[in-house]
């Protein structure tokens, strides 16, 4: 991509956008942007439209700071009117890859909703609205980049939490299972499967894309996250390791041979 195909596609949306906030008057009541949800989750070959996007939602919260109305709606595929709609085979291949389409009533019902002047927005992350990324989650075979950690949180809420909560009928009981393995080297085994079923859940990554060889840290895992981990091994697994063990270098084969090593559930050998 060139310069000027950079600037072609980006500075309508943004020299657009400000030139709007700069001339229409102040206390309005409602001031809407129509931006793309291809800012929150991406598309190949898009990057220029995509960075645009968000600047127009960082733009809504810019707005909010100065006591003035703005919601940024971010639009997802549309069916029945706009460019996808116009270009069949792009929705053929965007329906292939999982995506939600929203109909033309639903825009008009969000509108509706954004344009509303009683609208109270109680806070700066308030006056962004995605639309049409349900089927997100469905996605990662196809759009491989949905798989970095950096979407985990994105994820998250299309999937619900189907993936994060247990039953009491599905809860393991992994001090058993740890005490019932007599050795280290065979609950280090337990414990690198749970681990890496946890990370999966907790980084939207899909467990077959997790190598046991690589160390936690190179998932994205960062401190908050690794503050989790440690809870979850000190209350499932019984043992007291630091954040400094979880995102050292050493594999997570590696880290679950520390925590067998460490685990109050372990009978050593008499």
């Amino acid at each position: 991509m060139t310069l000027c195909e950079w600037q072609q596609v980006l500075e309508p949306k943004v020299e657009g956008t400000w030139n709007l906030h700069k001339v229409l008057p102040k206390a309005m009541d409602f001031f809407v942007i129509l931006s793309s949800a291809g800012g929150m989750m991406g598309s190949s070959g898009q990057s220029q439209y995509n960075a645009a996007s968000t600047f127009q939602d960082a733009f809504a919260r810019y707005r909010w700071s100065q006591g003035e109305k703005c919601i940024s709606l971010d639009v997802g595929m549309v069916s029945g009117v706009g460019y996808a709609a116009e270009n069949i085979h792009i929705m053929e291949r965007l329906g292939r890859k999982g995506l939600e389409v929203l109909r033309e009533q639903e825009l008009h019902s969000v509108l509706d909703w954004a344009c509303d002047p009683s609208r109270a927005l109680s806070s700066p992350w308030s006056t962004q609205v995605i639309t049409a990324i349900g089927g997100l989650s469905k996605s990662q075979d196809s759009l491989h980049h949905l798989k970095r950690p950096m979407y985990r949180h994105l994820l998250r809420k299309t999937r619900g939490m189907s993936h994060t909560t247990r039953s009491a009928k599905e809860k393991v009981d992994f001090s058993a299972l740890i005490h019932d393995a007599k050795d280290a080297d065979k609950a280090r085994g337990i414990i690198a499967s749970a681990l890496a079923n946890r990370l999966s859940q907790a980084l939207s990554i899909p467990l077959e894309d997790l190598e046991l060889t690589r160390p936690v840290y190179s998932y994205g895992v960062d401190s908050l996250v690794a503050v989790e981990l440690r809870f979850w091994l000190a209350n499932e697994m019984g043992a007291d390791v630091s954040v400094f063990d979880i995102l050292s270098a050493q594999s997570i084969d590696s880290l679950s041979g520390l925590v067998a090593t460490r685990s109050r559930h372990l009978i050593p050998p008499s």
